[in-house]
């Protein structure tokens, strides 16, 4: 914040009579500081006065400035914590300084002062940053109650560090990981010196909001008999990390074990399984991640499948070029579905344990699919994701990229656990989706 200071000017006493060409001219007036800049960092002071076109200033030891024009103000930008001192001479036409009277002088101190930023980057990351108007350190405190709350306990401190300012108005970053989603966490800020003395002022405090890191909300529907459906929507630490960069979108189908009554109250049925489940413990995946869950009863179809890819797409930062769809047994037969329905929207697809209509496959040719089952699977048998691929293969023309197959030997219904955490496959399965976009 800027803060003007008026600095009025002595008028100069003329001298009775005219003034021959011996007369030495009259001093020039001189200027007076009435108020003190303010304590900060920085300030603006305006100089005004009658009788003078221009004045010198200088602050501190530094040089005396160019003559300035009496309606600029001198701006004090960048001033460190301490001492300083404002000098100022009025200037006449001629560009003459009062040579007979001392500067007048306006001495004060600047406080402590620092600029606090703190990017909430996801739901578990903050970037804390710090710049000061002085050399030192500054030690921060980060809880999760704020220290005015009778709740608070020394438990409540997740980091208690110091920075260390080698040149003032410098930023200096610290990045704080492992912290809690949707939770509200308290900065507080307290300046030492380098022998650990807690400077004046004590303390500043910030508050900073974590959003949920697998947020919860619902959809209404019109393909769903109308009716509200919930789901879990994932965005990953990046995102939060600038406004305008894009991610890829990857839709989730449950299974028919993971159904649940529309609203949120079975809605942590989802979590058992896939994406969702790997974002619960803690993974991190590098899409924005829709996980819809729909009616017990009901299965997926393509209107409704359809509902829930457009309400992810939305989002503005979801790149269009890079639509994913996944499924699990239901949600598998749901993946092939949908990329037959809508393949121009889709960029990959991978059904696990699933299984699809054949005779329609070749509609979707222009998708790139790797598909996976057990060959011991006796829920859906395993012939379900073998007469897709082979029907696939035989498409002509033929596919744009040759459809992908893993069959775990000895594995029944339960494909998928090894599929999503990668520890069954060669090649990383979230890797292989972002090298394709449509």
């Amino acid at each position: 914040m800027r803060t003007s200071v008026v600095l009025p000017l002595l008028t100069a006493l003329a001298c009775g009579g005219s003034q021959g060409a011996d007369t030495p001219p009259a001093p020039l007036p001189r200027a007076l500081i009435a108020t003190a800049p303010a304590a900060t960092p920085e300030a603006s002071v305006t100089v005004a006065g009658e009788g003078v076109v221009a004045y010198r200033w200088r602050l501190d030891d530094g040089a005396f400035s160019e003559p300035a024009p009496i309606e600029t103000p001198i701006a004090l930008e960048r001033l460190v914590a301490g001492p300083h001192r404002l000098e100022v001479l009025g200037v006449d036409a001629a560009g003459r300084s009062q040579p007979e009277a001392e500067p007048t002088e306006h001495a004060w101190t600047v406080d402590l002062a620092w600029v606090e930023h703190a990017a909430v980057n996801g739901a578990t990351t903050m970037d804390l940053t710090v710049a000061l108007n002085f050399t030192g350190r500054v030690r921060y405190v980060v809880a999760n109650v704020d220290f005015d709350s009778n709740a608070f306990t020394l438990d409540a401190i997740v980091a208690d560090a110091h920075l260390d300012i080698a040149e003032p108005f410098t930023p200096v970053t610290e990045t704080l990981t492992g912290l809690r989603d949707d939770t509200t966490y308290f900065t507080t800020l307290v300046p030492e010196d380098a022998a650990g003395s807690i400077l004046t002022p004590l303390e500043q405090r910030f508050e900073h909001v974590f959003p949920a890191r697998h947020a919860i909300g619902t959809l209404e529907t019109a393909a769903n008999r109308s009716v509200e459906i919930g789901y879990y929507l994932y965005r990953p630490e990046a995102y939060y990390k600038t406004t305008d960069e894009k991610f890829p979108l990857l839709v989730f189908f449950h299974g028919a074990g993971e159904r649940g009554t529309g609203d949120t109250t079975q809605l942590s049925r989802v979590l058992r399984h896939g994406p969702p489940a790997l974002i619960e413990r803690g993974d991190e995946l590098p899409f924005i991640v829709l996980s819809p869950q729909t009616h017990v009863g009901l299965e997926w179809h393509s209107l409704l499948m359809d509902e829930v890819v457009e309400f992810g797409l939305e989002d503005p930062r979801v790149d269009r070029s890079r639509v994913y769809v996944t499924g699990v047994s239901m949600g598998g037969n749901a993946t092939w579905n949908y990329a037959i329905a809508h393949p121009e929207k889709l960029a990959a697809v991978l059904p696990i344990s699933g299984w699809g209509t054949p005779t329609r496959v070749c509609e979707m040719r222009d998708v790139p699919v790797w598909a996976f089952h057990g060959d011991a699977d006796e829920t859906v048998p395993v012939t379900g994701s073998r007469q897709m691929i082979t029907a696939l293969e035989r498409c002509n023309p033929p596919p744009t990229e040759a459809p992908r197959y893993t069959e775990y030997p000895g594995v029944g219904h339960n494909a998928w656990t090894r599929t999503y955490d990668n520890s069954a496959t060669e090649e990383d399965i979230y890797a292989w989706l972002l090298m394709h976009s449509r």
